[in-house]
């Protein structure tokens, strides 16, 4: 292949690990927010005097 094509093609491929990368961290952070959601939720509801 034409060496410009290689790189574009590794460029592309580095490119979308990141994003598959970048966006399992977020969805770990949103799975750990909406976790922390429902603790919170559930203990205001357990002590509605607090």
């Amino acid at each position: 292949c034409t060496w410009v094509g290689c790189k574009g093609m590794a460029s592309l491929y580095a490119n979308h690990s990141m994003m598959t990368l970048v966006n399992s961290r977020l969805s770990i952070i949103r799975e750990r927010v909406t976790v922390e959601r429902i603790i919170l939720a559930t203990q205001h509801h357990s002590y509605p005097e607090a």
